[in-house]
């Protein structure tokens, strides 16, 4: 090993892979996955706010902007802790409909 060539001692730790939710163990699984939803109904920055808003309070929510003048809303999340079909619904419970 290269650190205790430099004189330096080590021990390897094994790392901990118990997964401690039953959705952890879903190998398509992703952290920091983007999605992209286009959502009508939006015209004006008080959507794009009121989206926003709505949206950043989900849990594996950690990322989300909203454009008007594109009809999108762009978020990253934790895929292990929110789906898309919620996402859509909180998007149709503040109002618009999103695909």
């Amino acid at each position: 090993m290269a650190v205790v060539a430099l004189g330096y001692a080590c021990q390897a730790k094994k790392a901990d892979t118990t997964a401690t939710d039953a959705t952890m163990t879903d190998s398509t699984a992703v952290v920091g996955t983007e999605l992209v939803l286009k959502v009508t109904g939006m015209t004006c920055e008080a959507c794009e706010t009121k989206i926003t808003d709505g949206l950043k309070t989900l849990p594996g929510v950690l990322a989300v902007s909203a454009s008007n003048l594109d009809s999108t809303a762009t978020l990253t999340i934790d895929t292990t802790l929110i789906q898309k079909g919620l996402i859509v619904a909180t998007i149709a419970e503040l109002g618009y409909v999103a695909e």
